[in-house]
């Protein structure tokens, strides 16, 4: 029988800090699938994410953070949560964005954000 050894390392390294979030991202989508691997797919490209099931979880994220990027999945939101939407839609330097068809891959998803960052300009 062999024997695996497993040890844990762990390295300091002096004036290293976690690089500071891309843009901040509130994704909004009743499919917790969906919404998990968006979710890792953004944290994964630095962008600092908070996932909600519903319109309300969305509200109440709004009330406690300021979102750069606000994404609502079009296809499995409840008729609340296209209500809260057009509440989020008035909130100031919110860009608001439904996602009316799912992106096939990580790249498409991050390329959808890039380009609302590099385009849409926040309310003032």
């Amino acid at each position: 029988m062999d024997t695996i050894e497993v040890r844990r390392v762990a390295i300091t390294v002096p004036g290293w800090r976690p690089a500071a979030p891309l843009a901040s991202v509130l994704f909004v989508s009743g499919d917790a699938d969906f919404r998990g691997v968006a979710t890792r797919v953004l944290e994964r490209a630095c962008y600092g994410v908070e996932a909600a099931a519903h319109g309300g979880h969305a509200l109440l994220a709004c009330m406690r953070q300021h979102f750069d990027i606000i994404l609502i999945d079009a296809v499995t939101i409840d008729r609340s949560g296209r209500f809260v939407a057009g509440l989020l839609r008035q909130a100031p330097h919110a860009r608001l964005a439904a996602i009316e068809t799912r992106p096939q891959s990580a790249d498409e998803l991050l390329a959808r954000v890039a380009t609302l960052l590099a385009v849409a300009e926040p309310k003032q």
